[in-house]
């Protein structure tokens, strides 16, 4: 292989081929896969797949064909079904009913793919992940938009380096790098080479205990088994979060009516306003960490004293339910049940 010519011929496995790390995502098991074998990951694309196949210009981790698993199991002696839970799609039937993998998932942070690069700051990192592991890797949790706080070292998440400002992209720490590069690991950035780790670390200040409690469960992925759905029996864990994400989005709308609701969040939690950056629309999937963390908090708030608090607020905003459940389609039966009461 030192020639450049292995092949993959049938039967055939890479000398070094790890097992994936707990949580680890597909991109970042293939980095160290060709790393470990002395290539760069655009390399062991070629190899395995050919040069024409699709990879890194779109969002592999989402995205990635059937048949391109079962080609890196065949190469790497892995099962192919270990592999598709390294990909986003194991998330389909969790909090979201199925990952798309062309179009923008509900709680999937986007990348904005260009190319090879990116436009967006979707893949966050924890420095103190990064820095604790014996083997540096990108968690697939990590590309939540919930996911804000590491449920291990409970420190805020980092959504680009802390040097430069840069996306963080940790296949292209190779691009462009002679191979003594493939002796560092994913803790770099690809732009200025700076330790990831060192980022500033910092924990969130949630203020409310009972919401503390609540977005640190959901980050603990509790999701798999428990709902916040305050007992309504009907209540599905993937109904939870439409509720959340809706509610996320209603507080940053710039619609008419709607827009009330967000000023009166701010007053009674004593917060400013947060300014009017002109855009189209808030979407949670592309807001950066800082941005998505004041608004998750917001929208679980009015989740908790389940229902007096919305109502409360509500009547502060001038609001009334018939518009909230005018708003969206897809509420879940226990918001549906609020909102059409009294409407």
């Amino acid at each position: 292989m030192s020639d450049g010519r292995w092949g993959g011929r049938l039967g055939d496995l890479f000398p070094v081929h790890p097992q994936p790390l707990p949580d680890e995502l597909l991109t970042s098991w293939l980095l160290r896969t060709a790393h470990g074998n002395g290539m760069k990951l655009q390399r062991l694309l070629d190899v395995a797949l050919g040069k024409s196949a699709a990879t890194l210009n779109r969002d592999y981790d989402r995205s990635v064909p059937d048949a391109h698993l079962k080609r890196y199991a065949e190469l790497t002696g892995i099962d192919a079904r270990r592999l598709t839970e390294c990909t986003l799609r194991g998330f389909s039937g969790t909090f979201v009913e199925e990952v798309k993998t062309t179009t923008n998932t509900p709680w999937i942070l986007a990348i904005g793919v260009q190319h090879r690069k990116r436009k967006l700051y979707g893949q966050q990192y924890c420095p103190s992940c990064l820095g604790t592991d014996f083997v540096p890797y990108f968690r697939r949790s990590w590309r939540l938009a919930f996911y804000v706080e590491c449920n291990v070292h409970h420190v805020a998440m980092c959504d680009a380096c802390w040097a430069c400002g840069a996306q963080v992209i940790p296949h292209r720490i190779d691009v462009g790098q002679p191979r003594m590069s493939l002796l560092q690991n994913m803790r770099y950035c690809h732009r200025c080479g700076d330790d990831l780790a060192h980022a500033p670390h910092y924990r969130l200040d949630i203020g409310d205990i009972e919401v503390a409690v609540r977005l640190r469960s959901l980050i603990s992925v509790h999701w798999w088994q428990e709902s916040i759905g305050n007992g309504y029996k009907s209540q599905t864990m993937a109904d939870d979060f439409v509720d959340w994400r809706n509610l996320c989005h209603i507080l940053r709308s710039r619609r008419v009516h709607l827009n009330r609701l967000g000023p009166a969040m701010g007053s009674l939690l004593h917060r400013e306003a947060i300014p009017d950056k002109g855009r189209a629309g808030f979407t949670v999937e592309h807001a950066r960490v800082h941005e998505r963390v004041v608004v998750l908090i917001e929208g679980l708030w009015l989740l908790c004293d389940w229902p007096q608090r919305l109502g409360r607020v509500l009547r502060f905003a001038r609001l009334t339910k018939r518009r909230l459940l005018s708003s969206y389609t897809n509420w879940s039966p226990r918001m549906r049940h609020v909102l059409i009461d009294d409407a």
